[in-house]
C-alpha cells in the first residue's frame, strides 16, 4: 500500500482592523428612529431606553467607520498586519451593489436543489470561477458543484427576476476529475453546492486591496456570502490548498455594515465596521478537519436589500439592508445546534486515526457575531442549560451559562456590534491577543486561541440567502 501524506489547511497568523469610530448606545437615544412591526409597517420607536437597548441586543457601543472609508480601506489595513503575502487573497464583503441575499441562494430555492450551501463570488482572468468549482469537487468536499457566470444572471436578484430556463442554460455541473457537464441532465437533489460568479458585472473589492498593497503577482477572489461570507471563504480557501492549486490563501472578512442599514431604523444599532484577515497554508500538521453547512434560499427574504423608511414628503430613501429580525432569531436559534451536531460528527467520522473523537467539552466555539442575546440563548441551548425567555428578556442569564460561555464561547458584539462576514476573524484575532476577554469573568483566551495550541476550534456563521454552518479546525 502507497502511503499519501494528508495535506491540511493550517492557520499560521491573524490580524484586524477595526472602524475609527466608537458610539456608545447613548447615542441612539436623541433620535428619531423606526422599527418593523409584524405587518411590515414602519412605527415610531417611543421611549428608548439603555436597559431596553441591551435587553435586545447586549450592545453597548459599537465601532462605525468614518465618512469615505469603505471595505476596500479596512481589508487593506487588517491584511497590512500579516507578515506573509499569501498566493491568493480572500475578501469576503457585502458591500452595495453585490446581491444580498446571493443570487445562488434564490437559484437553490427556485431550480430544487436541496439545502445544498451556496455563495456568490467575483472571480478573476487567472484566478477564473471553474477552478473554484474544480477544487470544491477534487478535494471530496462536495459531490457536485453547480457553477454559472452570466450578466443575465448576475442580474436576476430576486425571486420575482429569476429566470430557471435562463439560470439552467447557463450553468454547468462540475464533478472530481470529469469535464463540466449540461445541469439538465443532473438529478437536481443530488447537488450540494451553487457558485454564481460576477466576474466583468460587479467590482472586485480584493483587486481593490490587492492594488492598494503593490501585490501584483497574487490571485484574487470575492465572496458574497453576507454574514457566513468569512466561513464560505475558508471553506474555498480549505479546497484550493488541499488540491495543491495553491500553498497559502488569505481570508478576509470586512463590513462597513452601519453603512448599509438605514439610519433611521431601530435595527441599525446593531451594527458595526471591521475587518478580519487570517491566512492558511499547506502542512501536514492537522488545521482544517472538516466544514458543514447547509442553505435555506427559500428563505431569501429574511435580509436582502429593500427601500429605507420614506421622507416625511414621501420620497423615497436607501437602498438599505433590511430584515426580518424575529423570524430570523427564531430560525437560528432552531437551526443552529443540529447544524453544529452534525458538523460535530462529520468531524468525528473524518478518517483518521490520530484524531480521537470530541465531545463539545473539547471545543472552542466561535459563533457569528450576530446578537448578544442570540448567542447568550444559542450557548444555553447548546449546553443544554435551561433558560426562560424572561430570563434572558432581563438579563439574568444562569451561572452555568456564564461559566459555560466565558470557557468556551468567546463574544465580542457587546463592543463591537454586529459586523456580518468580519465578525468571526476579528473576534479570534482579538481575543487570541487578550483585547477581547471572556463575557462575564473578563479572562484570557489567549493560550487556547494561540496558534500551535492543538485547541479545537468550531467556528459558525449564519447569515442572509439563508445560510448557516462552519468549520472544524486545530490550532
Amino acid at each position: 500500500m502507497v502511503y499519501v501524506k494528508k495535506i491540511f489547511a493550517k492557520q499560521i497568523e491573524s490580524s484586524s482592523a477595526l472602524g475609527d469610530l466608537t458610539v456608545p448606545s447613548e447615542n441612539y437615544l436623541d433620535k428619531e428612529l423606526y422599527y418593523t412591526n409584524k405587518d411590515g409597517i414602519y412605527v415610531k420607536k417611543e421611549g428608548l431606553t439603555i436597559e431596553g437597548m441591551l435587553s435586545t441586543h447586549r450592545i453597548a457601543e459599537r465601532r462605525h467607520s468614518a465618512k469615505d472609508i469603505t471595505v476596500r480601506h479596512l481589508a487593506t489595513r487588517a491584511v497590512e498586519g500579516l507578515n506573509i503575502r499569501p498566493d491568493v487573497l480572500i475578501v469576503a464583503h457585502n458591500e452595495w451593489p453585490t446581491p444580498i441575499p446571493a443570487i445562488a441562494g434564490i437559484a437553490q430555492y427556485l431550480c430544487e436543489y436541496g439545502t445544498a450551501p451556496f455563495c456568490d463570488i467575483i472571480a478573476n482572468d487567472n484566478l477564473p470561477g471553474p477552478v473554484i468549482a474544480e477544487a470544491l469537487v477534487n478535494s471530496d468536499k462536495y459531490t457536485r458543484v453547480v457553477y454559472a457566470n452570466s450578466p443575465d444572471i448576475s442580474k436576476m436578484r430576486t425571486e420575482k427576476l429569476f429566470n430557471v430556463d435562463k439560470f439552467k442554460d447557463s450553468a454547468k455541473v462540475f464533478q472530481k476529475r470529469q469535464k463540466p457537464i449540461d445541469i439538465k441532465n443532473i438529478d437536481p437533489a443530488s447537488i450540494d453546492f451553487i457558485i454564481v460568479d460576477h466576474k466583468d458585472f460587479f467590482e472586485s473589492r480584493s483587486d481593490m486591496v490587492k492594488a492598494n498593497l503593490g501585490w501584483a503577482d497574487i490571485q484574487t477572489l470575492d465572496v458574497i456570502a453576507c454574514c457566513p461570507g468569512y466561513v464560505m471563504a475558508v471553506d474555498i480557501a480549505d479546497a484550493l490548498i488541499k488540491t495543491k492549486t495553491f500553498e497559502t490563501v488569505t481570508c478576509v472578512g470586512a463590513e462597513t455594515m452601519e453603512k448599509m442599514a438605514d439610519p433611521r431604523h431601530l435595527d441599525h444599532c446593531l451594527y458595526g465596521s471591521a475587518a478580519g484577515a487570517t491566512t492558511y497554508q499547506a502542512s501536514s500538521e492537522p488545521g482544517i478537519i472538516c466544514s458543514h453547512s447547509k442553505g435555506f434560499g427559500n428563505l431569501w427574504e429574511y435580509l436582502k436589500w429593500g427601500p429605507g423608511i420614506p421622507l416625511e414628503d414621501g420620497s423615497p430613501t436607501g437602498p438599505y439592508m433590511i430584515m426580518k429580525g424575529p423570524q430570523l432569531y427564531r430560525f437560528v436559534k432552531r437551526t443552529l445546534p443540529k447544524i453544529l451536531n452534525e458538523l460535530m460528527e462529520k468531524s468525528n467520522n473524518v478518517s483518521n486515526s490520530y484524531l480521537a473523537p470530541i465531545g463539545l467539552a473539547a471545543i472552542l466555539l466561535i459563533l457569528h457575531q450576530m446578537n448578544g442575546r442570540l448567542i447568550e440563548d444559542l450557548a444555553c441551548g447548546i449546553g443544554k442549560i435551561p433558560v426562560t425567555m424572561k430570563q434572558l428578556k432581563f438579563m439574568q442569564i444562569p451561572e452555568e451559562a456564564k461559566t459555560f460561555i466565558d470557557q468556551q464561547v468567546p463574544m465580542s458584539v457587546q463592543m463591537l456590534g454586529n459586523s456580518s462576514s468580519a465578525s468571526i476573524p476579528t473576534l479570534e484575532d482579538r481575543a487570541r491577543k487578550s483585547i477581547i476577554r471572556s463575557r462575564f469573568s473578563g479572562k484570557s483566551f489567549e493560550d487556547k486561541l494561540k496558534i500551535g495550541s492543538g485547541t479545537n476550534v468550531i467556528k459558525m456563521g449564519a447569515g442572509a440567502g439563508f445560510i448557516m454552518g462552519g468549520y472544524r479546525e486545530i490550532l
